[in-house]
């Protein structure tokens, strides 16, 4: 874990350590005021653009095998940046450092969703790499302090170059790897459009900070929304999209990501107030204000670390929300700040990172869980993009409100500052409460850390780790009941039947126990068919490893659909039809063609052979269920072996 933070407190550190180093970057390059703003602002940019796209290709190429690639690219080009002759030079090395950063925070995240499968575990793990961020951040004034006083303004890009080397030095010993098996190719198109929709709008949001509402911040909105509806459409079609948008049926998902966005609304515009607060009117350098920033800092950190602890005995969401709203103390405080009032500030915004600490532990916990393994770098990217959009949201919304009061008070300018700054914490301090209510509300079904409902955990290696004992066991027996009555419903009324209602009545139970358990109706149906493929999963894979007639033993499990087995296998082509409509149900629903096609590269290593053996088994299973026969085992594999002799795939359909 300590490797893993390691990454995480570079990232926060590299965000706020040109504060003190751009006065002296600046005489020795000459930028203009708009590259100067590039300077600072092109790393978040790309941050915030590419990782989305970061955190699926470590699904694809493995999770620390990007790492690795992520952490020396951002050594090198940071050594890069500091020696940079001229500001253009700069700016492209930010925007790389951008790209380059984007690989390690989905990267480190996803890693320790495989590391720390016990859900307690995971959420500590989890608040201490977000707490690592913060204190980066808070760190970076102090750092870049030191090292301008002591070299140059080129050595605070070198505080990357010892932690890649300690990274790369010890990663392959200390780090698993993980990719998913299943993943197909990165679809480009995809990546661009990802990029079309995210860029502009932090463009926008930064722009409406700097320079207000101008024609460039108008044309970037819609161009983004536009994008970003493309990206979501073509996402929806793909059998192995960029972004999984099923993972937005998932209502906890959905609502943690709602959270952090809101949360991070606050505490993003209100840390941008406090730092201009303490330089500005108070006139503290960075490298004091930077010391004033620690107490918040440790503040996050004990809510980071305290938040997964008590989660274990309260729910989250009330965690969260209980949290949120003893940081609206801070936000208080800093409504009625006066001049000269560093500590109640300082104190203020130790209160609004204490809420910060808990949801960036819990809220990403949440994200992270809700994913499957092989799509957990896909959820972290999620989560840091919402962060990030979150941030600058803050910035430019509060900035702009503090600006707004700051020109149309008649006042001196430190107290005209104070008091915008004491009216944009009002109005996030009401953002704050909303948060803690929707926390209360659409959060309270998330189950204690520790009291999920199991799962069957698989290593690396393949080991298989049964989490089910005591209370868990009857809930797992609750969910197969329900996940039984489902296919009865499917059988009886078709797919169309189920709802939350019809099941609960199948099932003899209230609605709300039925969406305790599958919050969706996406969640339901997955588990269901899931239920189903797992069964012939089992089945093929006997035939697979077994000595006997494979086509026979195939032909006997196709049969079986006219016998016992047809109630579940009407259920699973009822809800395979349904897969067309709901994204969610693809993948399950490609198992049946994925075994049978195992089991054929076993017979052949002819792929048309393959494909024609497939089509057979799945024309003869639609067959038997249309008119309930033939399904004589004999005539049966009779079929496919023709099918299989002749590689016709016209016939075999």
């Amino acid at each position: 874990m300590a490797l893993l933070a390691l990454p995480t407190v570079l990232l926060g550190l590299d965000v706020t350590v040109l504060y003190l180093a751009l006065p002296e970057m600046a005489a020795d390059l000459g930028p203009s005021a708009t590259q100067t703003l590039w300077i600072m602002d092109a790393y978040g940019f790309l941050l915030a653009g590419f990782l989305v796209t970061m955190g699926t290709l470590g699904d694809r190429v493995g999770r620390r095998r990007l790492l690795m690639i992520g952490i020396t690219a951002f050594a090198a080009v940071s050594v890069a940046a500091a020696f940079a002759p001229s500001a253009e030079l700069l700016i492209a090395a930010r925007a790389l450092l951008g790209v380059a950063g984007a690989t390690l925070m989905p990267s480190t995240l996803s890693l320790i969703s495989n590391m720390f499968p016990d859900p307690r575990r995971r959420a500590v793990a989890i608040g201490v790499w977000a707490t690592m961020f913060a204190l980066g951040m808070a760190a970076g004034p102090i750092v870049g302090g030191v090292l301008v006083d002591a070299f140059w303004w080129g050595a605070a890009f070198l505080v990357a170059v010892p932690i890649a080397v300690a990274v790369l030095a010890l990663g392959r010993v200390l780090l698993p790897e993980y990719t998913d098996p299943r993943a197909g190719r990165l679809d480009l198109t995809s990546v661009g459009l990802s990029l079309a929709a995210i860029l502009p709008v932090v463009y926008a949001v930064k722009h409406l900070a700097s320079d207000g509402l101008d024609a460039g911040a108008a044309v970037a909105v819609p161009v983004g929304v536009i994008a970003g509806v493309l990206f979501w459409r073509r996402q929806r079609r793909l059998d192995d999209p960029l972004l999984d948008v099923a993972l937005f049926t998932n209502r906890a998902f959905g609502m943690a990501l709602t959270v952090l966005l809101i949360g991070l609304v606050g505490v993003g515009g209100t840390m941008y107030l406090v730092t201009q607060y303490l330089q500005v009117v108070e006139g503290l350098s960075p490298f004091a204000a930077g010391l004033w920033m620690g107490p918040p800092a440790l503040a996050m950190f004990a809510a980071g670390i305290g938040a997964p602890l008590l989660a274990r005995r309260v729910r989250p969401g009330h965690v969260m929300g209980a949290t949120l709203g003893v940081s609206l103390i801070g936000y208080a405080l800093l409504a009625t700040a006066g001049l000269d009032d560093e500590l109640p500030v300082a104190a203020g915004f130790a209160f609004v990172y204490l809420g910060l600490g808990a949801i960036a532990a819990l809220g990403t916990d949440i994200v992270v869980g809700a994913a499957p393994a092989s799509k957990s770098g896909s959820a972290a990217s999620l989560s840091e993009t919402v962060q990030e959009l979150g941030i600058a949201i803050g910035v430019a919304l509060l900035g702009s409100l503090t600006t707004a009061v700051y020109r149309a008070q008649p006042t001196e300018a430190r107290l005209a500052f104070t008091t915008g700054m004491n009216l944009a914490s009002a109005v996030a301090g009401i953002a704050i409460a909303a948060a803690a209510v929707l926390c209360f509300r659409a959060l309270r079904h998330v189950p204690r850390l520790g009291h999920q409902t199991p799962t069957i955990l698989a290593t690396e290696e393949g080991d298989v780790t049964d989490r089910v004992d005591g209370r868990l066991a009857r809930g797992a027996r609750r969910r197969a009941e329900i996940i039984d009555a489902t296919l009865a419903v499917v059988t009886r009324d078709g797919a169309a039947g189920v709802t939350h209602r019809t099941v609960a009545k199948q099932a003899g139970i209230t609605t709300s126990l039925s969406t305790y358990y599958f919050a969706t109706l996406d969640d339901l149906l997955v588990a269901a068919l899931t239920s189903v493929a797992d069964t012939y999963t089992t089945r093929i894979r006997q035939i697979i490893d077994g000595d006997g007639d494979k086509l026979t033993e195939l032909a006997e499990l196709i049969a079986e659909t006219a016998g016992p087995g047809r109630d579940r296998a009407l259920a699973e082509r009822e809800l395979a039809t349904l897969a067309a409509r709901r994204p969610a149900l693809r993948p399950v629903a490609r198992r049946w063609r994925e075994n049978i096609a195992e089991l054929a590269a076993t017979l052949t290593d002819d792929p048309t052979a393959v494909a024609a053996l497939v089509a057979a088994s799945d024309g003869l299973c639609t067959a038997i269920l249309l008119d309930n026969g033939p399904a004589d085992p004999h005539y049966l594999r009779a079929v496919l072996q023709q099918a299989l002799t002749s590689g016709d795939l016209t016939q075999a359909r």
